[in-house]
């Protein structure tokens, strides 16, 4: 009988849990965090006073789990990196930034978990934003008092609330896309 040692047999696939996800993540939200603050502030401010200004930035929100989810392209990126958000945003916001951006978080990465995060196409991306953010918009309809409103403001209201996401995805995309070319989320520039 011979002792030979046994070979170490290295992990190579990266998990949502590994060290270099987790920092991505964090380094993501925090960036996400230090550009939304202004407009939390802002967005408190405005809400009620010129509710058509709030929706047209609301897709602003969805600039973090839209580069994490298409960078690290792993299951709960967008979820974590609204979490490290959240907690950025909690000086501005309240307690409730936390919970807000869980639920953002939550509802980016349900059309990626639908599709067993198979599909990273763009269309994919700009369906979620469509869809989360008419669903938003039909949410705050009535607080905002939309109904009162003439039907071209009603109108502007939703196409603003569309528009915005569709602008967050797409600038998302081409932040992920410039990242993934520096080398951040691969290990490796492919330059």
């Amino acid at each position: 009988m011979t002792d030979s040692p046994r070979p170490v047999r290295r992990r190579t696939g990266r998990t949502p849990l590994a060290t270099r996800v987790l920092l991505s993540c964090a380094a993501i939200g925090v960036a996400a965090g230090v550009v939304l603050a202004p407009f939390t502030v802002w967005g408190t401010l405005m809400s009620t006073t010129v509710p058509l200004a709030y929706m047209a930035l609301t897709g602003v929100w969805l600039l973090g789990p839209i580069v994490a989810l298409d960078l690290l392209r792993l299951p709960g990126t967008a979820l974590m990196t609204c979490v490290v958000v959240g907690l950025i945003q909690m000086p501005f916001g309240g307690a409730g930034s936390i919970v807000t951006m869980v639920m953002i978080g939550a509802a980016v990465e349900l059309p990626f978990l639908l599709t067993r995060y198979r599909v990273w196409a763009w269309w994919l991306f700009s369906l979620t934003t469509a869809v989360f953010l008419a669903l938003y918009a039909w949410a705050v309809f009535g607080y905002f008092s939309m109904s009162a409103t003439a039907p071209v403001v009603q109108f502007a209201f939703w196409a603003l609330a569309i528009l915005s996401g569709q602008a967050a995805a797409a600038l998302g995309l081409v932040v992920s896309a410039r990242l993934r070319r520096a080398g951040v989320g691969s290990g490796s520039p492919t330059g």
